[in-house]
């Protein structure tokens, strides 16, 4: 690059630094970050650099090149050139075939490639969208012709170097969580598209004389595992875990048992403050242009959103702020279902939302940046888990956070808030009774035997629901697994839909049948509070004594245990005329008599479907 284009260029950039503020908040934010960036002291023998001293080594690529570029011209003498300095295409293939491009003139003796800006889009597609995997095979392709052109191109323009692929360098940090490769059903989860990229590379390289892989992920890797390996039996064939690499490997084995039990606390919904939290800068100070937006926070966010976890805002701000709150939020206003911005304290504002979404305060995550707000959540609401901002990344690896396999209910359960906050309003605002309401929505009953696919979400919902739950026993996967196949179980689930849309499964029904005596036992009964005084649960008992007539079932027998959380479950069996018996091991015993009581009338406001609609 020639010395004008390069003060025109540092002249451009001098004057956008000073008249836009947006621009300088963001160049100084990241100032910040870098300052402090610690590197590796690397001592380069005097050999190795008088060998490598005045080769021209050019970069084709985005930023992920510059930090390797300025430790190489730290340790040897290079003459080095990178398109991302001129602004040039990150393309491999457009600045090869670009008659303009610098690299002719440069004449290097070593390249190397980059086109993780273009990949970086596909990685994208997997965390926050939905994939196929016929797409996801055309961005392999598109990869690897990508580079083998490149090259192919190189070497016809004369440059016969060594050429280097700079791999895709990331922490597995997936979006919808440790078992991530079940969640993605139409494509390829993060860890399979990795896999294939990395095997991408080297086919590239193999193709080609003096084409190499720099695999940041292995040497990243290597540097971790010298003490996690056993050296006195490695051969490069077999290795043994050292006792400390057989303790990381335990510790990642115990987290995977965690997040498949469900053990411990269990996030569904979080609270986030806005001013330095989700931008940096204060939006009643420095207006809109003057707040820097964290992006990288907020995709983690919409992550988090789509394992099926509720996102909302409390904001100590004057209300009339909203507009500009959504202005500077752009794109990602819609992924938060509920905005508390208000004078209120913050205690306050996690209250109302806890009401208003109908979950328990030990279910909700509060992020702010200031310490007295923690600690006051901390102090008024101890069931609330509380964090800084910067542990905002760290939420996509821990176990709280973390779902297991996300299902499609759980991926639109925002979607399905929002939905429920419209129902909620259109019925405060109703004139006519409640049965004239829920006639008005035309409501639709899905109820059946479970089938294999749902068992997923039969386990989730038993893991999840605590209101509209009658024995509160939380069946663990493997059990439901086996009931799945008993003779002597049946799981019944209930998918519900409106006029609003689609509450998903929200309903289990389990019995266990007594083949002596001809009962059925509701070993689990309970609904998302979503459905909650739209009578679907009384129909899905209809539904069931049906069912028992049909199996010659004598008496169907409900349990309840009090929790103080699910008195609304009791009153189900109370309205659906079952009787009161003897309590049996803590539980409170409801029988009806298919013998002498008359089966339950289903609702005429409900339309009982025979297969999804």
């Amino acid at each position: 690059m020639s010395l004008i284009s390069q003060w025109r260029r540092t002249i451009k950039y001098s004057q956008r630094f000073i008249r836009d503020k947006h621009f300088r908040s963001n160049v100084l934010y990241m100032w910040s970050k870098t300052a402090d960036t610690e590197t590796k002291n690397q001592v380069v023998d005097e050999q190795l650099k008088k060998a490598l001293e005045g080769k021209k080594i050019f970069f084709i690529g985005g930023c992920e090149l510059s930090f390797l570029k300025e430790h190489l011209e730290k340790n040897v003498p290079f003459e080095t050139l990178h398109t991302f300095d001129y602004g040039a295409a990150s393309n491999p293939v457009f600045e090869v075939n670009d008659e303009q491009s610098e690299l002719l003139k440069f004449s290097p003796d070593i390249v190397v490639l980059s086109h993780n800006q273009q990949i970086r889009s596909y990685i994208q597609a997997i965390q926050l969208q939905k994939v196929t995997y016929q797409d996801q095979e055309a961005q392999i392709q598109e990869i690897k012709t990508t580079f083998e052109d490149t090259i192919k191109t190189l070497r016809k323009k004369g440059i016969f170097g060594p050429i280097i692929i700079f791999n895709y360098p990331l922490m597995y940090r997936p979006g919808l969580g440790a078992f991530e490769y079940h969640s993605i059903k139409t494509g390829y989860s993060l860890i399979e598209f990795l896999a294939k990229l990395q095997l991408t590379y080297y086919e590239v390289a193999k193709k080609f004389n003096d084409v190499f892989v720099l695999n940041a992920e292995q040497v990243f890797a290597n540097e971790g595992k010298n003490t996690l390996i056993r050296k006195s039996d490695s051969d490069g064939i077999y290795e043994h875990p050292s006792r400390k690499g057989s303790a990381y490997l335990g510790d990642e084995l115990f987290e995977v048992l965690r997040i498949y039990y469900k053990i411990g606390k269990k996030i569904k919904c979080i609270v986030t403050d806005l001013d330095n939290t989700l931008w940096q800068g204060i939006i009643q100070d420095d207006g809109v242009s003057g707040v820097n937006l964290l992006h990288y926070r907020l995709r983690i966010l919409q992550m988090l959103h789509r394992r099926g976890i509720i996102l909302t805002i409390a904001s100590k701000n004057d209300p009339s702020l909203e507009p500009q709150v959504n202005q500077v939020l752009g794109k990602y206003q819609n992924i938060f279902t509920l905005k508390k911005i208000s004078w209120n304290d913050k205690a306050q504002s996690i209250h109302e939302i806890a009401t208003e979404l109908n979950i328990g305060k030990d279910s909700i995550a509060f992020f702010d940046d200031d310490p007295f707000n923690l600690d006051q959540v901390r102090n008024l609401l101890p069931e609330v888990s509380v964090y800084f901002p910067d542990k905002i990344l760290d939420t996509l690896q821990l176990p709280e956070f973390d779902p297991g396999i996300t299902t499609e209910e759980a991926k639109k359960r925002g979607i399905m808030y929002e939905q429920q906050k419209k129902r909620k309003e259109d019925e405060s605002n109703y004139r006519g009774s409640k049965e004239e309401f829920l006639k008005s929505i035309d409501m639709k009953l899905w109820i059946r035997e479970a089938s294999e696919r749902d068992l997923h979400r039969v386990t989730d919902l038993i893991g999840r629901t605590n209101q509209l739950n009658a024995t509160i026993i939380r069946f663990k996967k493997p059990e439901i697994i086996n009931f799945h196949k008993s003779k002597n179980h049946k799981i019944y689930v209930t998918n519900v839909w409106d006029k609003y849309g689609e509450y998903g499964l929200s309903g289990v029904a389990i019995v266990e049948e007594n083949k002596e005596t001809k009962e059925w036992s509701l070993i689990s009964f309970l609904f998302s509070c979503r459905v909650m005084g739209k009578t679907v649960e009384q129909n899905t008992l209809a539904f069931i004594q049906r069912e028992a007539k049909k199996n010659g079932i004598k008496k169907i027998v409900g349990q309840y245990k009090k929790t103080g959380r699910n008195s609304a479950i009791k009153r189900v069996f109370e309205e659906a005329n079952f009787q009161k018996q003897e309590s049996k091991d803590d539980f409170q015993q409801w029988a009806f008599n298919l013998e002498e009581q008359t089966t339950l009338e289903y609702s005429e406001w409900i339309k009982l479907l025979k297969s999804e609609p």
